[in-house]
């Protein structure tokens, strides 16, 4: 018999005291990333002007964009996790949360934008073990983003009276999307053909 209090197996005490180590060795670098980062933002910039600007701000007006922005950002978590539960993918909606703001940090923080797609597509793929349909769904919300933003950016454009080439903005910013139509019907049509011939002799 063991004595009480001694692990089931010789290693497992090293092993868990090696995974803890290592958890706070993470914590530490992911702070202290966090930290540099921030005065790097900050090093030019005067606490008291900054200070000055946030007193100037109205309460109610900061309030209202910290709900506009929390409920566009769980929007856009509440979108993906549609997709990847169409792929029977079923992460929960604490977890999308989470997995989502830890790639958004890196979007931001990161010189590339697409640090945070391949951190949430890794972040999927070991929670569900499908490493495929991992990356697709994460993809798959990117290119539906990507589709929303250019058509904000195409109606936003419409109240610009800059030109460019001697047209206006938004002309251009509408090829832009119109040509982004396009190339996704082009790119769906394969499988919209392969699902109505399902349908067709599902139908029979």
């Amino acid at each position: 018999h063991l004595p009480p209090g001694a692990p089931a197996f010789p290693g497992a005490a090293p092993a868990a005291a090696g995974v803890r180590a290592r958890r706070a060795v993470m914590f530490a670098v992911k702070a202290g990333v966090s930290l540099g980062l921030l005065w790097w933002l900050l090093r030019s910039v005067h606490p008291s002007q900054l200070l000055a600007h946030f007193r100037r701000l109205s309460p109610l007006t900061l309030a209202l964009c910290l709900l506009g922005v929390t409920a566009a950002q769980l929007a856009i978590i509440w979108r993906w996790q549609r997709i990847m539960l169409a792929q029977r993918l079923r992460i929960p909606f604490s977890e999308s949360v989470r997995y989502y703001f830890a790639g958004n940090f890196f979007n931001n923080f990161l010189p590339s934008n697409m640090g945070g797609d391949v951190v949430r597509g890794y972040l999927v793929f070991r929670a569900t073990d499908r490493p495929q349909l991992a990356i697709m769904t994460t993809l798959a919300d990117r290119y539906i983003g990507l589709g929303t933003i250019l058509i904000y950016g195409t109606l936003a454009a419409g109240t610009v009276p800059t030109q460019l080439y001697g047209l206006p903005i938004w002309q251009w910013m509408g090829l832009i999307t119109l040509l982004f139509l396009l190339g996704s019907a082009l790119l769906l049509l394969p499988s919209a053909t392969a699902l109505a011939r399902v349908l067709r002799h599902r139908s029979r």
